[in-house]
């Protein structure tokens, strides 16, 4: 289906901000397996994209990991932007535990140690995740956890010189303000983040920053895929090179105090070098204030249906606690269509990412 007939319109694109910030005459790359990312390649923010559907292609992480080490020699872009996102969606499609999935783990890290290897003695290598998923299998019941996480992400640092370097925790909004310090590019006002490298004067004319989705800090334990698979590469990047821990949920990624976080979330804040507020939240903020119920787009849906005699069709998630909707904001409308002869409430089920049994 054309998404444009059904009037969609991009979020802000994923590493806008950062991708606009890299000044002309500077080349850069992108490589992603999530449709959403696209978003980024418009005119003048990438010099080269690859993008492969993880739906089409289930060894995509491989495959772009190919398609990276194939360019990389002929192109030498100054900044590179990997993403794999099969460590989370594998878990999703084929379960947390299964062989495959155990084995998409492994794959991702395999990805991350031939990159590192071809960007040796060149390229400032920075390795985080965009939220926590996998590393939580079980809830305190026993249960399969589906859900995302409030669990910290890894942020690993790789120089190409070898130089100690200090690092300090931080949250998702920081890394794009660290990216333009190595590559000595000035931050914009915008970006009220600041760099997770504290050693002065840290600089590298090349750098490349590749995303895990859904790969946080667990409990090292029975119930941790992470801990439960073999990860040589992961283990070894951490006791070998600094590492620090990120913020990646709740207020520190612009959503709802103690919320999971998310791949929009994430990616939105990994971007802009700054807490980016999300939709639950400026929607709460207009509850509060009264801005929700004279928003005029809402007011002229209520007033088209009742005029004209037609049904209110309202569609929302059946959901409290997920990251992705609640169904308070469609309920509010109906408080709001008095007169309205008929209201439709077309509901999804949000099964995927929230606690069995946890629907209102």
């Amino acid at each position: 289906l054309d998404r444009v007939s059904f009037g969609y319109v991009p979020q802000q694109p994923v590493l806008h901000d950062l991708s606009l910030t890299i000044p002309a005459g500077k080349t850069t790359a992108m490589f992603t397996n999530w449709e959403q990312l696209r978003d980024i390649s418009v005119p003048g923010n990438m010099s080269f994209t690859y993008y492969m559907d993880y739906h089409v292609f289930e060894n995509s992480d491989a495959l772009l990991t190919n398609a990276l080490l194939e360019m990389l020699p002929k192109m030498e872009p100054d900044f590179v932007f990997l993403y794999l996102g099969l460590t989370d969606c594998a878990g999703h499609d084929r379960g947390w535990m299964s062989p495959d999935y155990l084995d998409t783990l492994r794959g991702a890290w395999e990805c991350i140690r031939r990159v590192s290897e071809a960007a040796a003695g060149k390229y400032g290598l920075v390795v985080t995740a965009d939220h926590g998923n996998i590393e939580t299998l079980y809830n305190k019941e026993g249960k399969p956890h589906v859900a995302h996480t409030t669990n910290l992400v890894p942020f690993i640092v790789l120089d190409p010189q070898g130089r100690e370097i200090a690092l300090r925790d931080g949250r998702l909004g920081d890394v794009a303000p660290t990216v333009l310090s190595v590559l000595g590019l000035e931050k914009p006002a915008e970006m009220t983040g600041t760099s997770l490298i504290e050693t002065e004067g840290f600089t590298n004319h090349k750098m490349m920053l590749i995303i895990l989705d859904g790969w946080g800090f667990g409990a090292a334990d029975d119930k941790d895929a992470i801990f439960s698979a073999s990860t040589p590469a992961w283990d070894a990047l951490l006791e070998k090179y600094p590492n620090s821990r990120l913020q990646a949920s709740g207020e520190d990624v612009g959503l709802q105090a103690g919320k999971p976080g998310n791949s929009e979330a994430g990616h939105s804040n990994l971007g802009a070098g700054r807490v980016v507020a999300q939709d639950d939240v400026r929607m709460d903020s207009a509850i509060r204030d009264g801005s929700f119920k004279t928003n005029p787009v809402f007011l002229q849906a209520v007033a088209n249906a009742r005029e004209n005699h037609k049904p209110l069709h309202l569609l929302s998630y059946l959901t409290e606690k997920s990251s992705h909707g609640c169904i308070d904001y469609p309920l509010m409308l109906v408080e709001m269509a008095e007169g309205v002869e008929e209201i439709d409430l077309h509901i999804i089920f949000d099964g995927r990412s929230t606690e069995p049994g946890s629907a209102p």
